[in-house]
């Protein structure tokens, strides 16, 4: 899979579980939708100011489940996100390099041509 599409895929996955998680804990926890994203943000970032927890049963079974895989997904998406830059500066320097090695070698080739009248050896 090309890294742009790994990126978005994993930018897009990370925003539905936000978004699904944020349902789960509007309907299970009767919060508002605020709350909810707001909870939501705070759990998948590690940030757990702990002004909102869950209280029912079942919201912090959830939240078991929606820490696992929503940090583990955000964190894919960090590191992905991280090596699709890196891929861009390595390609970046190689090109550059390689640039510089044709000017090189052309600069060379014209020095050659130059002493020698232009005659090949």
């Amino acid at each position: 899979m090309e890294q742009r599409t790994k990126v978005l895929a994993a930018i897009v996955s990370l925003f539905l579980i936000w978004a699904g998680g944020s349902v789960v804990y509007h309907y299970v926890e009767g919060w508002r939708w605020l709350d909810s994203f707001y909870f939501g943000a705070t759990t998948l970032t590690t940030v757990g100011y702990g002004d909102h927890y869950p209280i029912t049963d079942t919201g912090k079974m959830f939240t078991i489940f929606f820490v696992f895989l929503g940090v583990s997904v955000a964190l894919y998406t960090l590191t992905t996100i991280g090596e699709y830059y890196t891929e861009r500066r390595v390609e970046a320097r190689v090109i550059e390099h390689l640039t510089e090695k044709n000017k090189t070698h052309s600069l060379r080739e014209h020095m050659r041509l130059t002493r020698h009248g232009g005659r090949h050896e």
